[in-house]
């Protein structure tokens, strides 16, 4: 189902291409139909199941399988600011609908070849996902309306099958891992609190420039031409001097201006009502959650409008969904703490050993008061603990916020601080050692494990140096953790000599 899916989104997006070459109608079915159906199905589908069919992302991996020397993450500046990035990339697509894509099929197809080609150029200069992970502006939308965790509940299917590490809290491999570690990043507080207002300037413009809100609502928008006058022309009705490329611009980045400002404001106001070590966290949180659902509203308040309009009871159908949705995601966001994230994935450990007859509780919450209630599920608790911490540790949660979360998880399983210290005394010397030393990412964890089970079966099977050196370039592994992994590999009781005791 997954692949027919796939195919079919890939289908479709090339056939859009096609028939807006060849039909005038298609920028109005595109902007007016399929464009505001996609963040309604990105929300009900969820984040993974969006990442899997994504047609971008589909014509994405032609880049991954160019040949290169080298798996090359992205610079540094990178990595910190995508969030601004993957932003600005939205509001200059947003500029040129305004001014040239929105009623003209050549220049439609042409946005989406480009985009295309874009996807394709920067996986074939990076590694893994680069596009979907730090350009895509689609990417900051789903993240915005998904994070942390999507309304559709479905277990990661999006992680790529070879893992190269190009990118730190990788959101295929966890999207709420990835959103708890960013949560403090200025540059996702900068981009989600301007997004309401992007997504109102974009609307509002079109009055700005004619008016008349009719202007867009009588969707002439979509069936005029790209034309020098429409993107040098008058840009304000009250200011027709001017160019309207010009006066796109500076709305789109003042009604974003004044949204930052906004939900800023209000983080700061609300600040006295929040107690306790996590209250900075926890208030971020819930403003994100608030710019994600006055985003939302402000988006279905408009889109499709031109089209619904001509349809009996449509406009009364979207007033309705648009709304529903944007509640029951607000809803299921709001009450999530980082420690109800550490402890469902506690509650996976423990449900995989279930030994009751009874059928485990449906809330992650019942699960461990019922473990906690049996005197016979205590060995189950603290191997599932155990488990934990190394997750804790795989993950690189190991700054003094996260022990205290790891501390608020241990007490909701009513683990003692002897059988605590225990469990860690018994853990090995390396895994001792991550506590305290520089944290390991999860994406980095998975990338080292599967370069280590491949380099394994490769000098089982006697492969000459040159095949080695180049699958440790194409596992983008350097040479100190390459002469870890060969250590270990030869270490007393390690895979190869475990092989060698079998033959």
């Amino acid at each position: 189902m997954t692949r027919l899916l796939k195919f079919a989104g890939l289908a479709g997006y090339l056939g859009v291409i096609a028939a807006a070459l060849a039909f005038d109608v298609v920028p109005r079915l595109f902007w007016t139909v399929l464009l505001p159906l996609l963040p309604l199905a990105i929300v009900l589908m969820g984040f993974y199941r969006w990442r899997v069919i994504c047609p971008l992302a589909a014509l994405g991996t032609l880049g991954r399988s160019f040949p290169r020397k080298e798996q090359r993450r992205v610079p540094a500046w990178l990595e910190r600011g995508f969030f601004l990035v993957t932003f600005g990339v939205l509001l200059a697509m947003l500029v040129l609908r305004l001014i040239a894509t929105n009623g003209d099929g050549v220049w439609l197809a042409g946005l989406l070849i480009g985009a295309a080609l874009a996807a394709v150029a920067t996986n074939a200069v990076f590694t893994g996902k680069s596009w979907c992970n730090f350009i895509c502006p689609v990417g900051l939308v789903e993240r915005i309306y998904t994070e942390p965790a999507s309304l559709a509940d479905v277990q990661p299917t999006s992680r790529c099958v070879r893992c190269t590490a190009c990118k730190r809290n990788c959101p295929d491999i966890d999207q709420e891992n990835g959103y708890w570690k960013d949560l403090s990043s200025d540059t996702r507080r900068v981009a989600a609190y301007a997004f309401p207002g992007l997504v109102l300037g974009f609307y509002v413009y079109y009055w700005l420039r004619a008016g008349t809100w009719a202007a867009y609502f009588d969707g002439g928008w979509t069936t005029g031409g790209a034309t020098t006058d429409l993107a040098f022309g008058p840009g304000f009705f009250f200011a027709p001097q001017v160019p309207a490329v010009v006066a796109a611009t500076l709305t789109l980045v003042a009604f974003s201006a004044a949204s930052l400002a906004l939900f800023a404001a209000l983080e700061a106001a609300i600040a006295p009502l929040y107690r306790g070590p996590d209250a900075a966290e926890r208030r971020r949180h819930h403003v994100l959650a608030l710019a994600a659902f006055s985003a939302f509203n402000a988006f279905y308040a408009f889109a499709g409008a031109p089209t619904l309009l001509r349809i009996g009871g449509g406009v009364r159908v979207a007033a309705f969904v648009a709304p529903v949705v944007a509640t029951l995601f607000l809803v299921r966001r709001w009450g999530r703490t980082r420690v109800d994230y550490l402890q469902t994935r506690s509650v996976r450990t423990l449900l995989k050993r279930w030994r009751f007859e009874e059928a485990p509780p449906t809330t992650t919450a019942g699960v461990a008061a019922y473990v906690r209630g049996h005197e016979n599920a205590r060995r189950d608790q603290l191997e599932a603990y155990r488990d934990t911490i190394r997750d804790v540790v795989a993950d690189g949660i190991v700054s003094l916020d996260e022990r205290r979360l790891l501390d608020q998880l241990r007490e909701s399983l009513a683990i003692d601080e002897r059988d605590h210290q225990a469990i860690v005394d018994a853990l090995d010397d390396e895994a001792q050692h991550l506590l305290t030393a520089e944290p390991m990412s999860v994406e980095r964890r998975l990338q080292v494990d599967s370069y280590q089970r491949a380099f394994s079966q490769a000098v089982l099977d006697r492969a000459p140096a040159p095949v080695l050196e180049a699958l440790r370039a194409d596992w983008g592994i350097d040479q100190a953790t390459h002469a870890q992994v060969t250590s270990s590999l030869r270490a007393a009781g390690g895979p190869l000599q475990e092989s060698a005791r079998r033959y």
